[in-house]
């Protein structure tokens, strides 16, 4: 059997998979959420998002697969991930973070090795040998579906675009296409294998109905009798159950009335009877059958569940309490227990669990953050609280917030109508008030520390109600400058640039004198001068500058995808400004001037520049977080490091930081937040053991720790007193938030001792430490003269 996701109407052709460009890595490390103490990034939340996959090993019962997708919001690319639990999914823990465009469709356990597991995604085929903790890519196709046969488990089939299958049959080392007789327009997206025949095999397409093969896949023929006998037929799903002899199930939608149904043969395919019909608006995204009941099956559709308990003849429907927009997407049943039955959703907790049958759902998600966060706010009162904006497509916006610097979250729920975030303030004259920039609905208010939200939307342009930035006067909370969007469209010009209020958001008038465009544009950074607030710089196609509260502008750069802008609280004329948006493969570019936005000088974070923050208390410290992570300057943005040491979803969307300048959160693509407790600390250096003995020719490894770890990569210098005695490397590099790394010292030839000193940079301080090495030399053997005749 195979866990395969039943695809709704508009799944099968959201992604164009043409349009997918990212190779797995060779080895993909396991990405837990573990305690990183400080210049680490460490992970704690908030919890949730998009699970569309789910599978429980057939072998052990505790272990699960769960497979995610994030980043649908707007223009950002989809990616995926891959998450495992020990513990019937009491936690989670990641083991893939996939790339863009790169999403988990299949997960399948070897049924007679439950360490081994498959996963087809849209980048390609991958292998785990160790029940999901590390993943290998063993296959280039764009896989959709994945079947291990059940009678000879090293006979795999994965199912990908334009009618392509693949075969492998050691073990997914090798494989071939075995294609003759399906369709080339369309997708194979599931595959059953029959129980007792690798050779019999079933594949449901996403257009073109059902195909059998009785030969191992060489050829194949179009079956189904019985199915719906629409030219435009997507199965969806296909598995065997547990009868004996097993009977066939499928799921399929007429794409041309998206009537659906559920469907049952028992003669292989040739012949099928319904078991239940359903309507687009009704149409399940799940199913799952009992190994214990051959006669329970489980599907789920939008908010409920479905449960037969006499093989599909009569169904019962439970309603499951989810949040708003929250769909059902997996199911998956506990292979020993017909009480207990999981579920993957788009929201929330990710993973719910049953321990009584499907009528009851407990959230089982800990430790699984996917969520995809948009925007980060940090209040600087007392309470120090920390704001989370996340969204995934087609949800709602849902608001978290945070009292121990990130450490736990806890959900404000949904807001209504909210859709696209792109910014949250606080308003830093009372923390309770909060605002929120949408680019789907306009502006929202908070004054209530984000339990509650009005839309403060009056003075936009009618149905233009897109918000791309914000800004709040540091003097006067109650102006705020929007940033929104003007296009042209049906022979004249839609929504304005740029909006103003006076009064917290009651209404705003346009302000965009001297923003004139000659094509679309939207405004999508904005930022006041703390220490002349009618001193302000908006960005987008370009970057315009005000001196008279925003009401004329002039261009001040040519700049391009400007994403962010801050000004430098201790000098007027200092401004820095991100260009690039993370979708884009350049990454980004940040620029910089000294004198007010007459000139500008460029550099080039090797993390990208999306998003930019900087250190309050001393703004030569600069952090920018972009497409392939973060990046730190220690010179005001002249010179650039990565510090991605624990970062482990590199796609960062936002930045914040508090106003100790020492922790430093990172919004991101699906991973959620992540914390960098930040030490200036001078890092002292150790060695283990601190003492060898050894012999001549020999080597051994010695361990170099540092604490606390360093946020960028280190170069240990190391040397020998004597390297005829004893012999190191000249350099031993410890990668960036890393505590220890070993080098190897090699004996020489010479019987004597040395000192292996190894020691940091002078910019760090010069701690160094020494081992004494002590090498003796083999005694040399000489054979016993062997004596003859008698003695003397």
């Amino acid at each position: 059997m195979t866990a395969n996701r039943i695809m709704r109407a508009d799944d099968a052709t959201r992604w164009p998979l043409g349009a997918l460009g990212v190779l797995l890595v060779a080895w993909v490390l396991p990405c837990s959420s573990v305690e990183g103490g400080v210049n680490v990034w460490t992970r704690h939340g908030p919890e949730g998002g998009i699970v569309s996959v789910l599978v429980v090993s057939p072998g052990n019962p505790t272990s699960l697969l769960a497979g995610t997708t994030s980043g649908l919001v707007g223009e950002r690319p989809p990616t995926g991930g891959i998450w495992t639990s020990a513990d019937a999914a009491a936690s989670w823990r990641q083991s893939a973070a996939l790339g863009d465009f790169t999403y988990v469709n299949t997960l399948a356990f070897n049924p007679s090795n439950p360490a081994i597991a498959y996963a087809a995604t849209t980048s390609g085929i991958m292998r785990s040998q160790d029940r999901g903790d590390h993943w290998v890519s063993v296959g280039a196709i764009s896989a959709q579906a994945i079947a291990v046969a059940p009678s000879r488990p090293t006979t795999i089939y994965a199912g990908g675009t334009y009618g392509t299958i693949l075969k492998s049959e050691d073990g997914a080392l090798t494989w071939r296409s075995i294609t003759s007789g399906l369709p080339t327009d369309t997708a194979v997206v599931t595959i059953a294998v029959q129980p007792d025949s690798e050779l019999t095999v079933y594949a449901g397409t996403d257009a073109r109905g059902l195909f059998k093969s009785t030969d191992g896949g060489l050829t194949w023929a179009a079956v189904g009798v019985g199915l719906p006998s629409s030219d435009l037929l997507l199965i969806s799903h296909l598995t065997f159950d547990f009868h004996d002899p097993p009977g066939l199930l499928a799921f399929a939608v007429d794409r041309r009335t998206w009537q659906s149904g559920l469907y049952r043969s028992a003669d292989g395919g040739a012949n099928w009877v319904t078991l239940s019909s359903y309507s687009e608006s009704t149409s399940p995204s799940a199913l799952t059958l009992s190994p214990r009941n051959p006669a329970l099956i489980f599907l789920a559709g939008g908010q409920v569940v479905l449960k037969s308990t006499d093989d599909g003849a009569s169904w019962a429907t439970i309603a499951v309490e989810l949040p708003i927009n929250v769909r059902i997407g997996a199911l998956a049943a506990d292979p020993e227990n017909v009480d207990v039955v999981y579920a993957g959703i788009g929201g929330g907790s990710g993973v719910l669990k049953s321990t009584d049958g499907g009528t009851n759902w407990r959230p089982f998600g800990r430790g699984l953050t996917s969520t995809d966060v948009q925007a980060l706010a940090l209040d600087a009162g007392p309470a120090n609280t920390l704001y989370a904006l996340t969204a995934s497509y087609g949800h709602e916006t849902e608001l978290f917030s945070s009292r121990d610097r990130g450490g736990t979250w806890i959900s404000l729920g949904e807001i209504r109508e909210c859709y696209f975030p792109k910014v949250i303030l606080v308003d830093p004259s009372n923390p309770n008030t909060l605002y929120i920039g949408s680019g789907g609905n306009g502006a929202f208010k908070s004054y209530d520390a984000g339990h509650s939200w009005v839309s403060i939307k009056q003075g936009f342009s009618s149905g233009m109600f897109q918000v791309h930035s914000l800004a709040i006067d540091p003097s006067n909370s109650r102006t705020l400058y929007a940033g929104s969007e003007r296009f042209f469209d049906l022979d004249m010009w839609w929504g304005n640039l740029l909006y103003k209020t006076t009064n917290g958001g009651l209404t705003w008038e346009v302000t965009i004198s001297g923003l004139g465009y000659s094509s679309s544009a939207v405004i999508t950074a904005l930022a006041v001068d703390p220490r002349n607030p009618a001193t302000l710089f908006a960005g987008g196609p370009g970057l315009w500058r005000s001196t008279d509260g925003g009401r004329n502008w002039a261009a001040t750069s040519s700049m391009s995808a400007v994403s962010a802008i801050v000004f430098d609280p201790n000098n007027s004329g200092s401004v820095l400004c991100t260009t690039g948006e993370p979708i884009m493969a350049t990454g980004g570019t940040v620029f910089k001037t000294i004198d007010g936005g007459s000139t500008w000088t460029s550099s080039y974070p090797p993390g990208g520049a999306a998003s930019l923050v900087l250190d309050p208390l001393n703004p030569a410290n600069v952090y920018v977080g972009g497409r392939s992570g973060a990046s730190m300057s220690l010179d005001g943005g002249s010179t650039w490091t990565l510090i991605n040491g624990g970062l482990t979803n590199i796609q960062v969307t936002a930045l914040t930081i508090d106003a100790t300048g020492t922790m430093l959160h990172a919004a991101t693509n699906g991973g959620g937040v992540f914390d960098l407790e930040i030490s200036t600390a001078t890092p002292a250096v150790s060695l283990s053991p601190d003492s060898l003995n050894m012999q001549d020719g020999t080597s051994t490894a010695v361990t170099a720790t540092i604490h606390p770890p360093q946020l960028t990569e280190i170069e240990l210098a190391a040397n020998s007193s004597d390297s005829a005695v004893a012999s190191v490397p000249d350099i031993v590099t410890l990668a960036a938030g890393d505590t220890s790394v070993s080098f190897t010292v090699s004996a020489g030839t010479v019987a004597g001792t040395a000192a292996i000193t190894v020691r940091l940079p002078d910019t760090m301080g010069g701690s160094s430490a020494t081992a004494n090495v002590t090498v003796a030399t083999r005694p040399v053997h000489v054979p016993r003269k062997h004596l003859h005749g008698a003695m003397p």
